[in-house]
């Protein structure tokens, strides 16, 4: 992705799992529970590589 560096291809593919998951949700409550499962490790894995990114961000931007 071009301006959000924290957006990694793992984190890509992960968004497109939760995207292939979303149309199956409905049908049952196991496909259900695997598209929320999907859906939080998304939520996770970004909120992890935003965090990081911002603490090199703030530890480079202090090293000067």
């Amino acid at each position: 992705m071009k301006n959000k560096p924290s957006v990694t291809t793992d984190i890509i593919d992960l968004f497109d799992k939760t995207r292939d998951l979303m149309h199956e949700k409905y049908t049952s409550l196991a496909s259900r529970a695997n598209y929320q499962k999907a859906n939080r490790d998304v939520r996770k894995k970004l909120k992890e590589a935003k965090e990081n990114g911002f603490r090199n961000s703030v530890s480079s931007s202090t090293k000067r």
